[in-house]
């Protein structure tokens, strides 16, 4: 999601905490007991993989899927021509 988040460029000051936060607002990210976890209507859109470290370690980890990509980009930069970037750093404001 670091990536996804990264790659936004259209979008000023949008990493990948308010990621996390939209998704979350959006009912397609659930907080879990270690990572945040995709919901029913994330399936598709949103996957968790199993990363190894090069210490042998591993950790599951949310990615956004190829359709996730062009979804939430529109649905981003939907919001962003609608409200501006005020809008998108005020709502997360809990």
């Amino acid at each position: 999601m670091r990536d996804f988040a990264a790659g936004l460029t259209d979008i000023p000051k949008f990493g990948s905490t308010k990621l996390v936060r939209f998704l979350r607002r959006g009912g397609f990210l659930k907080k879990g007991r270690y990572i945040s976890e995709p919901t029913e209507k994330a399936k598709g859109l949103l996957d968790v993989r199993r990363v190894y470290t090069d210490e042998g370690n591993s950790y599951r980890q949310v990615f956004v899927t190829e359709e996730g990509v062009r979804v939430f980009t529109d649905m981003i930069k939907a919001e962003y021509e609608d409200f501006g970037p005020w809008e998108i750093r005020s709502i997360y404001r809990d």
